[in-house]
């Protein structure tokens, strides 16, 4: 499991002011997923996440934690 990805995935929708509604329509999956991600039942696969720090305007590795 990545450590913090949830947490960083749901700071960095809100500090870009985005719903889960907003960002489930940009990506293509359920709402109910996003929420999912965020609070780490489910991990994200590489494309969604390379779509989700698209998004949220970070990059993969601050996502993923690596220095």
């Amino acid at each position: 499991m990545i450590s913090n990805l949830g947490v960083k995935l749901k700071s960095a929708r809100i500090q870009n002011n985005l719903s889960r509604k907003v960002v489930a329509q940009r990506i293509g999956i359920s709402v109910s997923m996003v929420g999912l991600y965020e609070s780490d039942v489910r991990q994200p696969s590489l494309p969604i996440l390379i779509k989700l720090a698209a998004i949220y305007k970070v990059s993969v590795d601050y996502l993923l934690g690596i220095e």
